[in-house]
Formats: structure tokens, C-alpha cells, sequence
């Protein structure tokens, strides 16, 4: 039985190392979408043809929520997923958060926590291509590489959310 959760422990710090990996190219990109975001003249580097124009995309209304560039959220939830990996991979007591709150936070609670973000940022990246596609009718390739990023990061908590491997 110590060997299974031998394997299963090795595996979690495998995924999550992937998770660290995956967020900081997030980071990356996102600052990268916001520099463009503000930037007052067109970038000639980010269109490909007349189907892919970041700038369409990312100047477009639906490119910020009250005022905040979606970029800049985007940005904020992988630095949330890169310092929850962290944490996890350190083997951090998340109890030490949990007494400020007093509630108990346990290595599920998470996850869940982490899975749960993983499905709000699928379905907001969902919907946003579904604009792209629909609406605007031209697509930002760095918004799908995001999502991308997003996809992997939602298939990994869910896989690790399913198999209860925390």
C-alpha cells in the first residue's frame, strides 16, 4: 500500500511541476497580451492573414471587464495556479492560511479550490473564443495558445480531482 501512494505522491509533484510550467508561460503571455493591449498603434507581428489579428481581438469591448484588461486577469489567475503548484509541491501546511479564516484547509480543499478555478478559467477562455469565432470573426493566436494552456492545466486538476489523488 506505500508504494501506491508511493507512485501516486510521485506523479502529483510530476503534474504539478507541469502545472508551474504551464503558469509561468501564462504569466508570460498575458503580460505580453497587456503590453499589446495599451499599445497605441497596431502590432504588425500578431496577424496572420485577415482570420488572426490580436489586435481586433484584444482592443475589442470584450477585451476588458470594468475597465481591467482580460490579459491582466488571465495573468492573475496563473500566478494564483503557479503559487498554489508551489505550495503543494513544498508540502506546505495550508492549515497556517486556514487559522487567519479560522477553517480548516485540508490538501482536498485544494485541490478542489484549484479544480474549481481550472473550470471558471475554461469556460470564461470557452466563451471568449466563442466571441472570437462569432463575433469578431477573427482569432488572437495568443488568446489560443492561453487557452490552450488553460485546457492542459483543467485536464490535469481534473484528472487529479477524479482519481482522488491528493
Amino acid at each position: 500500500m506505500d508504494e501506491i501512494i508511493k507512485l501516486f505522491s510521485t506523479a502529483n509533484k510530476t503534474l504539478l511541476k507541469i502545472i508551474i510550467v504551464i503558469s509561468i508561460l501564462g504569466i508570460l503571455l498575458s503580460s505580453y497580451l497587456t503590453y499589446l493591449h495599451y499599445q497605441p498603434s497596431a502590432s504588425k507581428f500578431c496577424v496572420i492573414g485577415e482570420n488572426f489579428d490580436c489586435d481586433i481581438v484584444n482592443k475589442s469591448s470584450y477585451s476588458e471587464i470594468f475597465g481591467i484588461p482580460v490579459a491582466i486577469l488571465g495573468g492573475l489567475t496563473y500566478l494564483l495556479f503557479l503559487i498554489t503548484a508551489i505550495l503543494l509541491l513544498k508540502n506546505y501546511d495550508f492549515n497556517k492560511l486556514g487559522k487567519l479564516i479560522d477553517e480548516e484547509i485540508t490538501t482536498k480543499k485544494v485541490y478542489q479550490f484549484l479544480f474549481i478555478l481550472a473550470i471558471i478559467a475554461f469556460l470564461y477562455s470557452l466563451y471568449l473564443t466563442s466571441v472570437e469565432s462569432i463575433v469578431l470573426k477573427t482569432y488572437c493566436i495568443f488568446c489560443l495558445i492561453s487557452f490552450s494552456f488553460v485546457i492542459a492545466i483543467f485536464i490535469i486538476l481534473g484528472y487529479v480531482y477524479t482519481k482522488k489523488r491528493f
